[in-house]
Parts: C-alpha cells; sequence; structure tokens
C-alpha cells in the first residue's frame, strides 16, 4: 500500500471528482478497488497501477493536451467557417470557383 506522500498524491489522482471530471475512467469501480486496497481487504496493487500511472501522466501532460484540443476546436472551427474567438479570425469565404 501506499504511504505518507505516495498515499496523499494517489487519492488525489483517483478522486471521483477528477476521475468523472476526466472522464477516462468510470470512478465507481476504482474508487471501489482503490478503498479495497487501502483498507488491505484486496490487493488490487498491479491492477490500480495502471491507472495511477495514467493520472500521473494525463496530470504532468494535461496542459499540452488541453492545447492541444483548444488548436483543434480553432481549426476546425475555422475551416467550418466560424469565427473563432482565440484568434479574432473571419469566417472562411466559400470558394466561388
Amino acid at each position: 500500500m501506499a504511504e505518507g506522500a505516495d498515499a496523499v498524491l494517489a487519492e488525489e489522482l483517483l478522486s471521483e471528482s477528477r476521475l468523472k471530471h476526466e472522464g477516462f475512467f468510470s470512478p465507481a469501480p476504482i474508487r471501489q478497488k482503490w478503498s479495497e486496497h487501502v483498507s488491505g481487504r484486496r490487493n488490487w496493487q498491479a491492477q490500480m497501477w495502471g491507472v495511477l500511472m495514467f493520472q500521473a501522466w494525463l496530470e504532468e501532460h494535461k496542459t499540452l493536451i488541453s492545447t492541444k484540443a483548444d488548436d483543434d476546436v480553432v481549426l476546425d472551427a475555422q475551416a467550418a467557417g466560424i469565427p473563432s474567438r482565440a484568434t479574432g479570425s473571419q469566417p472562411v469565404q466559400p470558394s466561388t470557383n
């Protein structure tokens, strides 16, 4: 089981609100397994490791991912001829050729 600072970080990474907000995992089974693991009732170390590593990776890269997603939205909006508040651009006019 995780102890000290590692346990605090793991709890933050596996919080129900965080899991819901990020939307990659269903919070209920993750929280159930984590609770059983922390209490010592079951050893879910192998199963929880992958989830924890993904969550840690996501934490490290969320700014990059968020920026990329925002860029994609801007590009999609521009391609559809929708003005983007992010760039202040005007709608793309269809070609008349």
